[in-house]
């Protein structure tokens, strides 16, 4: 591969950090209605799905589909910040395996959760 695109890879896989953290929290907080959260004091399981859930029920499903997405953009970014720790040491060090191990289990965590 080129220089140039290597860069812009690299930048693009860069931006989706920035871009996750912004998806996220529209999907999972705005759409998802998460933000503010339900207010459950003083209701049953029953009267809070009632009332809330059950009412917003498309939106918060479309939310989490959108989580689901915007959860492989963290792995992106964790991806390229293992690939740019790996050229600054000149190999796989245990640094860039934390951050490459770390950032595989944290976006399956934020895609998967969401799914079900």
């Amino acid at each position: 591969m080129d220089p140039e695109t290597k860069r812009k890879l690299g930048l693009a896989a860069a931006w989706c950090g920035p871009l996750f953290v912004v998806t996220y929290t529209i999907f999972w907080g705005i759409l998802g209605h998460n933000i503010p959260p339900p207010n459950m004091m003083g209701l049953s399981a029953q009267e809070l799905i009632a009332q809330y859930y059950g009412k917003y029920q498309f939106e918060i499903a479309m939310g989490m589909i959108g989580c689901c997405v915007a959860g492989g953009f963290y792995l992106m970014f964790s991806l390229q910040l293992a690939s740019m720790m790996r050229d600054e040491d000149g190999q796989l060090g245990l640094t860039a395996m934390m951050e490459l191990g770390g950032g595989i289990l944290t976006s399956w965590s934020v895609i998967f959760c969401p799914a079900l």
